[in-house]
């Protein structure tokens, strides 16, 4: 019977064996590492996902404020809004006369943010 393989000789019929578990290992650490990154990246796109949530909710959530401060009479101290995405609660603080700071409470499904902006706001 001829040899194969150049590290076979006749006396050493068992020696496959380590071969074969080496060759599994890797292809087993490789499908791992590979599940692991595909939940990695499932991750970071449902963060992105509801990142983009938020900041379409805070774009929103301030036109709706901008809008109904040329509608109403006073400034108000509170307004709440219900988007399909999530919930906006904006605080109204006077600074100045022309001058609003707005303080956002803003939810969804996943999270709960707060965020703070300034608004320049001429009263008719």
């Amino acid at each position: 019977m001829k040899r194969l393989l150049y590290f076979m000789n006749k006396k050493e019929h068992g020696f496959f064996l380590p071969y074969v578990l080496v060759i599994i290992l890797v292809v087993l650490s490789g499908v791992a590492s590979s599940i692991h990154a595909y939940k990695n990246t499932i991750d970071i796109s449902r963060n992105h996902l509801e990142e983009i949530k938020i900041e379409t909710l805070f774009q929103m959530g301030r036109a709706k404020v901008e809008k109904d401060l040329d509608t109403q009479e006073e400034v108000p101290r509170l307004a709440m809004y219900d988007f399909p995405d999530g919930n906006v609660v904006i605080d109204i603080f006077p600074m100045d006369p022309d001058t609003l700071l707005l303080h956002f409470l803003i939810t969804t499904d996943y999270s709960q943010t707060e965020l703070t902006n300034y608004m320049k706001f001429q009263h008719q």
